[in-house]
């Protein structure tokens, strides 16, 4: 019987006596332990031997298994490795110790190692030959991917260090119930240099970083199928989670991500590509230095919680290089039977900031083609072009045919928003189906641009509470808009309002340091409802609502309209109608609370 030759391993609880010993290498087993000879029956020997006499069986040496077997005995690896042959799997059918950092399958020749998960059901990818490299030192060019996929096939729960884990191209886990948990970093989003601790995620994080040529045009991580499944069956990834991973791009070198091929953002590179997945949860998972941060498509029930896109590196070329943090849709058939793509999306406090110089155009999330079922809470976002985009048209830029998926765009919620800083516009909202439906409650939009922007919609928009600071809300060609208790300050055009029908709106106007013309447009509406609230500084509205002659059958109420806010205090301006006082001619509408 041999002796330990070292003492305890980490994993061991504090004061635990181990049990005697039984080593390969010893008399009468005599295994080779030069990892090339076949030790099978020397190793399964001294395992049946450990087992009957209640021993743990140590490995001090690289053992080459060449059969396939299950251990009976507790195995304890000090510095050795077991090596399966091609085609044999290794089942560790009783307990095992090792210290998380310690290499001890040798997977090269092409076999498995599994576990008996009753007894052992969480383990590391060091376990398998991964190699990670500490925060600030070189990443290198090492491939763990093979170490990772083993660890997963294992195991239910695969646990990481706080290391850097590269890979050369994209790593993609799609079995069901398992478990990925990082080691969560320090938390900043500070820091834009190659060499500094926060580039590529959170400092004293877990980092899945993808190097070489592949950046250029490989996803970094795909969570789930390579396809939305055809039907609710095992063609899906199931009750699976990822949390506090950072999957990043390793951009410091030659190796930029494309731009765009198509100028269609659905083809530029991402970062994450969650799909095929259903009751899954990625949580605490950031996407650094790729084009789109998280691609969403064929998830169903399941969620993206406090997650976080950041990009700092600008693509290979400038034409057509887009940034959206997260991207949710598709163009193809809807799968199993949901409406759209996916169904019961959940992104909760996600958030997304800045981009590099140079880009064409970025958004914090946009939602394309196909997209039922997304529920968007407490989205933070700030300095990019469009705070939310949801484009409801197809991939030839037409609307969506709504023959066989006329409930693909349904069911929208987005509550809760913080869009800062934007460019070009807060929340665009265009092209989408008679059966498309959102809600958008208590949003705080700041824009160089439009706060909120509908065109061409069908179904229905409704907005609720919230503040906009900005160039106001603009709505063309839009039918079901709901507006109650929205707050707009400081706007050039609180409301526009062109060519909808059957709206029922309430919006409250301050003008305390920008002057508007008038704080709410009509032009060509019909069949709605309108009460505005107009206050502000003196003099900083000439008119309250302005309604051309094509305005009919809308009834405008002017009661919360204060005349001290006008250049010239007038109830006659309150509400003016194709050039005129509403008070002597209005058409076909209704006018009420403009006496004085």
């Amino acid at each position: 019987m041999g002796s330990p030759g070292s003492k305890a391993v980490a994993a061991s609880p504090a004061g635990t006596k181990l049990p005697p010993w039984i080593n390969p290498m010893d008399a009468p087993f005599n295994a080779a332990g030069d990892g090339s000879t076949d030790d099978y029956a020397a190793f399964a020997a001294a395992d049946a031997a450990a087992a009957s006499t209640g021993a743990a069986l140590i490995i001090t040496r690289t053992h080459k298994i060449g059969a396939s077997y299950t251990t009976k005995a507790t195995i304890v690896m000090r510095t050795g490795r077991l090596k399966p042959a091609r085609g044999v799997t290794l089942m560790i059918g009783q307990g095992f110790e090792a210290a998380p950092s310690a290499w001890c399958f040798d997977i090269s020749a092409g076999g498995t190692v599994l576990f008996n998960n009753a007894i052992t059901p969480t383990g590391y990818p060091e376990w398998f030959g991964a190699v990670g490299t500490a925060h600030g030192r070189p990443l290198g060019s090492n491939d763990n991917r093979g170490a990772l996929d083993a660890a997963v096939a294992a195991f239910p729960e695969v646990r990481f260090a706080a290391l850097n884990y590269t890979i050369t191209d994209v790593w993609k886990m799609g079995s069901s119930s398992r478990t990925l948990q990082g080691t969560a970093g320090g938390g900043s989003t500070v820091g834009y240099g190659v060499d500094t601790a926060n580039r590529m995620g959170m400092d004293g994080g877990t980092r899945i970083v993808l190097v070489g040529a592949n950046v250029v045009s490989s996803t970094v991580f795909q969570f789930g199928k390579d396809a939305p499944s055809s039907s609710d069956d095992s063609g899906q990834m199931r009750n699976s989670s990822c949390r506090d991973l950072v999957f990043a791009r390793d951009c410091s070198g030659a190796y930029k991500p494309r731009a765009s091929l198509t100028s269609d953002p659905i083809d530029c590179v991402k970062g994450v590509l969650f799909i095929g997945a259903s009751d899954c949860v990625m949580e605490r998972c950031w996407s650094y230095d790729s084009p789109v941060g998280f691609h969403t498509i064929g998830v169903v029930i399941s969620k993206l919680v406090d997650c976080s896109v950041r990009r700092v590196s600008p693509a290979s070329t400038p034409a057509h290089d887009f940034f959206v943090g997260y991207l949710h849709g598709g163009y193809g058939a809807a799968n199993f039977g949901y409406i759209g793509n996916s169904a019961s999306t959940y992104f909760i406090r996600c958030h997304v900031f800045d981009r590099p110089p140079g880009i064409d155009t970025s958004w914090g999330m946009r939602l394309f083609g196909r997209f039922a079922d997304v529920f968007v809470l407490d989205f933070e976002m700030a300095r990019l072009a469009y705070g939310i985009e949801i484009d409801g048209r197809d991939k030839a830029g037409t609307a969506m045919s709504e023959s066989g998926f006329k409930y693909a765009q349904q069911d929208v919620s987005i509550v809760n928003p913080t869009i800062d800083g934007c460019s070009s516009g807060g929340i665009w909202i265009h092209h989408t189906q008679a059966y498309f439906c959102v809600d958008i409650v208590n949003p705080y939009v700041a824009s160089d641009g439009f706060n909120i922007n509908g065109e061409h919609c069908g179904g229905s928009i409704k907005i609720t509470a919230g503040r906009m600071l900005g160039n106001g809300l603009a709505f063309t060609h839009v039918e079901g808009l709901g507006i109650h208790g929205t707050h707009v300050r400081d706007a050039t055009a609180p409301l526009v309002m062109t060519k909808c029908g059957m709206f029922d709106v309430q919006v409250d106007a301050l003008q305390l340091d920008r002057a508007c013309t008038q704080a709410v447009s009509l032009i060509s509406v019909f069949r709605g409802r309108l009460a505005l609230q107009l206050r502000g500084a003196p003099g900083k509205a000439r008119y309250g609502v302005v309604c051309d002659a094509e305005t009919n059958l809308v009834e405008v109420n002017g009661s919360g309209v204060n005349p001290g806010v006008f250049t010239s205090v007038d109830p006659a301006n309150k509400v003016r109608y194709n050039g005129g006082d509403a008070r002597t001619a209005f058409g076909t509408n209704v006018l009420s609370g403009v006496t004085s």
